[in-house]
Order: structure tokens, then C-alpha cells, then sequence
């Protein structure tokens, strides 16, 4: 189970271009303890799992899942193959959402925030 955990965590990590360095820092972690992660050597707990999905930016749901998840899904490494070349396709399609629309459009897209208009803005009467 931690085998896959890791093979995907590196593979994320890598598609962003991201250094272990980078990762283990912004997640609270230390460089070794995430080789150990990495390497399938050690299990993290669901915080830790939710700290480097963050930092990678992926649903923390993904990580939690593949570390804790049902033993029929993490049987088949056909479907762990799938999922994380689906999740590699999406990285690659926000890669270039990025590029032709700018970071400032990327954070405006998935803000979560509504906008409310102002008043005096509108149209005159």
C-alpha cells in the first residue's frame, strides 16, 4: 500500500517539477522522511497526506485514498496506473490553462469567492 503511496507522490511531484527539497519544506516534512514516503519505507499520517497534496496541488482525496483506501482498488495496478496517469493528463492540461490564460486568470478561475457587484457601478437609469 505505502509502495504505491510513494511511486505516486514522486511521479506527482515530478510532473510539477518540484524538488524533494521543495516539497518536504512546504508540506512540514523533512527531506529524509519523504525519500522514506517516497520509497514506500514509510506510511503518513492523513495530515501528512493532506499537507503534500496540497503542496502538489492535488485533491487530498487522491493521496488519502491510494494510502488508506479500499484493498480491492489498491489491488489493481491497472487502475493505480490509470489514476495516476489521469491525474498526470490533468496536470498537463492546467499546465497549459496556465500558459494561455495567465496565473492571474488560473486564480480568478478557481476562486472560490463570489463576487458581489458594487453599488454605484451599474448601468445609469
Amino acid at each position: 500500500m505505502s509502495k504505491q503511496l510513494g511511486k505516486t507522490i514522486r511521479i506527482l511531484r515530478q510532473a510539477k517539477s518540484l524538488k524533494m527539497t521543495e516539497v518536504a519544506g512546504e508540506s512540514g516534512v523533512s527531506v529524509p522522511y519523504l525519500s522514506l514516503v517516497e520509497n514506500g519505507e514509510r506510511q503518513p499520517s492523513l495530515e501528512v497526506m493532506r499537507r503534500i497534496a496540497e503542496t502538489l496541488g492535488v485533491p487530498s482525496e487522491a493521496l488519502i485514498v491510494m494510502g488508506v483506501g479500499d484493498s480491492s482498488l489498491m489491488s489493481s495496478d491497472k487502475r493505480t496506473s490509470e489514476l495516476t496517469g489521469m491525474v498526470g493528463q490533468l496536470i498537463e492540461i492546467e499546465n497549459k490553462l496556465t500558459s494561455l490564460l495567465g496565473k492571474d486568470a488560473k486564480r480568478a478561475a478557481t476562486s472560490n469567492k463570489a463576487r458581489t457587484p458594487r453599488r454605484g457601478n451599474g448601468p445609469k437609469r
